[in-house]
Parts: structure tokens; sequence; C-alpha cells
């Protein structure tokens, strides 16, 4: 699975629960400039910040909350300065196994 993850063409990460990020894929990484290392256990939101972070439009709550799937256009600021538009979609993810405890 983590072969897939890293090597998509599309920018992805797992959080789990807590707002911690638990993984993070190449690409990413490269579109954000984030040095993977660093951004796995820290807050989603002290890594990957935008406008909805900590409030009631935040993924994360809004999945713990029932919602399954979430689309948004949005621009991410990188540490250069520069803004990446991108399109976040978010779902639940149970594991590789489909359960719900990851």
């Amino acid at each position: 699975m983590y072969e897939i993850f890293n090597t998509a063409a599309d920018g992805m990460c797992l959080i789990d629960k807590e707002f911690n990020i638990f993984a993070i894929n190449n690409t990413l990484a490269m579109m954000l400039a984030l040095d993977k290392e660093e951004s796995i256990g820290k807050k989603c939101h002290e890594v990957l910040a935008g406008p909805a972070c900590m409030t009631k439009r935040c993924c994360l709550i809004r999945i713990l909350n029932g919602e399954k799937k979430i689309e948004f256009e949005t621009e991410k600021l990188r540490s250069d300065g520069l803004h990446i538009p991108c399109l976040v979609t978010a779902k639940p993810f149970f594991g590789t196994h489909g359960g719900t405890d990851s």
C-alpha cells in the first residue's frame, strides 16, 4: 500500500483522530516543500494550516462528526512564500482491512 501511496500523482496525507500527521506522500511533500520526517507526528494545523483549521469547518472535525466526503478548493502557502492552489478531498480511512482502528 505505501508504494502506491508514495508514488501517487496526487498529494496525500493521513491524519489521526488527534490531528497528528500519520503519513505524508512524496507528492505532497514536494508540492508544499515539506520535510516528510519532520512533518510526521506534528499537528495537521501546524504543517498544513488553512482558514478552516481549528474551526467547525475543519475537515477532520467534520469527518469525526459523520461526513463521508469533503471537497473544496483552497490555497496552501509554502514556507518560501509560494501560493499553491489545491483541491482538497478528505475522506475517512479505516485502515487496510476496513476496520475502525486506524
